[in-house]
């Protein structure tokens, strides 16, 4: 993705990610340059009740989605 992701658009995929995959998918993961993560989307996500975390790494992100909790 190029440019810089807006805090309206880092808002909106934390609320998409509950209303579309909350009783679907248990968790989800979102992967985007280090220098740019500030966990909105995901706070936002958290906030509503869902469970979504952001990473730098997509390893990391498989890693964390593929974990048992």
């Amino acid at each position: 993705m190029d440019g810089k992701v807006s805090i309206l658009d880092r808002f909106e995929l934390g609320v998409l990610v509950v209303r579309k995959l909350r009783g679907t998918i248990r968790k989800a993961a979102s992967v985007y340059r280090a220098q740019e993560i500030k966990k909105f989307a995901e706070d936002v996500a958290v906030n509503r009740g869902g469970n979504m975390r952001t990473f730098s790494d997509l390893e990391a992100a498989l890693q964390w989605l593929d974990a048992d909790e």
